[in-house]
């Protein structure tokens, strides 16, 4: 409070007095939550990490490669409080999921600066996504080799998107700090992302290899970008390749057949996209105006099937599916199986991309830039990460000798933590299956839930039974001081289940390297 003698300052018009200043902001982008200290933590796992030690020999056949290890003491120095200290083989020893691939040969130059082109469509509607588009994968400031375009139509404002006075254009600009304007696109808006597409194209060198198309809400891992298309034998200037993952739910499915989820990105390969610029003006007028219509990435898809044809290709250029992508919004779910959903999603495959991040509850309050400052948190908290370790799930098993009471941990770390209240020994257990997660055929399905093609998403009688002792938290947030303690959230108790790393022998990093000194390719943790 000022004192008697300090000068008064001038009113606001409600006649409240400011108590920050608003001139001058965080000289810091990357202000990551600090854990409350005040506030107890329920369970404190310590997690040791000892680089004498072997890989784990108890693994999982599913994708998660999940694995399990005992805890070395459980105390329980309050009613409400349990520290538990467990012991883990360096981050190096783990088994390998399918898509944590290595870069091969044949792709030693690559750059993601030079051989990449990043492309949002979006309106000018959503200018709290590209602030933290800005903030996050395309900051240039941190990440200089991303290159990112936004696209907007001209129908969303035919008079404040022309020229440079533009009061949206300014906005835009003095929002996200971004040197380049929007790119807006003319003609009709529902055939903005295919036009985008052929910007793209016009408008690269002639090294860019790779086109990466995505939606308004959706958000870009870079580094998983060029960790998938450097692990690809093949090549992008003479090969047609397009990738990325079916919209999430049975009826789109039949409805837009092997189509990339417009929301989770797609990948086209340079050669591909020359066909589909070659042949641009021929598919809006058969396909886009045509019967029924295709708009959007219903017609990058018909355009790809009709360029086939064309150059003679009888099997297609069919839909390279890459659970990387993540297409799924998760406000449609609803909160408790969309975030489930996603929780098994990232524990089987680590994201290219993620659609609607802003989401994710309980990470995310209600207000949307509340929302979109969470979004920036999350993002560059896994983003510190090695991308082996991102959101890898595996156990510890609490054998409550000291405490009287049994339990397995599971950890998706990054994400979720979930406590069964009782030892789990099958490291293959549907821990997805036990969520809230719908079983809806129409949607995943007990069958893609359970990674089991003897259980019918149809018959419950083939389901496996349901463990329903457990909680849930979710992460909440991030104390960097001290090593780092990754803090998750039990939202009906607001119970909080802490996560600290211990570095044994020569070991450095933190709790989000788990003691392991990751390599860096330009400017990228890998």
């Amino acid at each position: 409070m000022p004192s008697s003698n300090s000068p008064a300052s001038p009113p606001t018009p409600t006649g409240v007095t400011p108590s920050v200043q608003t001139r001058s902001p965080s000289a810091s982008r990357r202000q990551w939550s600090s854990w409350d200290r005040s506030m107890p933590l329920h369970y404190d796992l310590t997690l040791r990490i000892d680089p004498s030690l072997p890989g784990p020999s108890h693994i999982g056949q599913k994708a998660a490669k999940v694995f399990a290890v005992d805890s070395d003491s459980v105390t329980a120095p309050a009613t409400d409080h349990t520290n538990i200290v467990a012991t883990l083989p360096p981050l190096s020893t783990w088994p390998r999921r399918k898509w944590d691939r290595q870069p091969i040969a044949r792709h030693a130059n690559f750059s993601l600066r030079h051989h990449v082109r990043f492309g949002n469509t979006g309106s000018p509607t959503a200018l709290h996504r590209y602030i933290a588009m800005y903030q996050t994968f395309a900051d240039p400031n941190a990440h200089s080799d991303v290159h990112l375009r936004i696209y907007w139509s001209h129908a969303d404002d035919p008079r404040g998107l022309y020229g440079v006075q533009s009061y949206l254009m300014h906005a835009y600009m003095n929002a996200t700090g971004s040197t380049h304007y929007p790119v807006i696109l003319g003609g009709d808006w529902k055939l903005m992302a295919f036009h985008m597409l052929v910007h793209m194209y016009d408008t690269s060198p002639e090294d860019v290899q790779w086109f990466a198309l995505g939606a308004e809400g959706t958000v870009w891992f870079p580094r998983q970008v060029q960790a998938l298309v450097t692990s690809l034998d093949v090549d992008p200037m003479q090969t047609y390749v397009y990738m990325g993952e079916v919209s999430e739910s049975k009826d789109r499915q039949r409805t837009h057949g092997n189509m990339a989820g417009a929301g989770g990105g797609m990948l086209i390969s340079r050669a591909l996209a020359a066909q589909l610029h070659k042949h641009h003006a021929w598919c809006v007028q058969h396909l886009a105006k045509g019967d029924p219509g295709f708009f959007g990435a219903d017609l990058i898809k018909a355009c790809i099937d009709a360029v086939a044809v064309k150059v003679g290709i009888p099997a297609g250029v069919p839909l390279t599916r890459v659970p990387m992508f993540n297409p799924l919004e998760l406000m449609g779910q609803g909160w408790p199986s969309g975030r489930a959903y996603l929780s098994a999603r990232v524990s089987r495959a680590p994201p290219v991309t993620l659609s609607d991040l802003e989401n994710l509850p309980p990470l995310f309050s209600s207000g949307m830039l509340t929302r979109m400052l969470a979004v920036h948190d999350w993002w560059h908290l896994v983003e510190q990460m090695p991308r082996t370790l991102m959101f890898r799930r595996f156990f510890v098993h609490v054998r409550g000798r000291d405490v009287g009471r049994e339990a397995t941990i599971v950890v998706t770390f990054g994400l979720h933590v979930r406590v069964y209240e009782r030892v789990v020994t099958d490291v293959d257990h549907p821990v997805d299956f036990d969520g809230p997660i719908t079983k809806d055929p129409e949607m995943w399905g007990a069958d893609w839930l359970t990674e089991n093609a003897q259980v019918s998403a149809t018959n419950k009688w083939t389901w496996p039974n349901e463990e329903t002792s457990f909680t849930d938290f979710w992460i909440h947030e991030y104390d960097e001081r001290d090593g780092g303690l990754t803090v998750y959230l039990e939202e009906g108790n607001r119970a909080k289940f802490g996560i600290r790393a211990k570095c044994e022998g020569a070991g450095e990093g933190n709790v989000l390297t788990l003691c392991s000194i990751p390599e860096v390719v330009d400017g990228w943790v890998q």
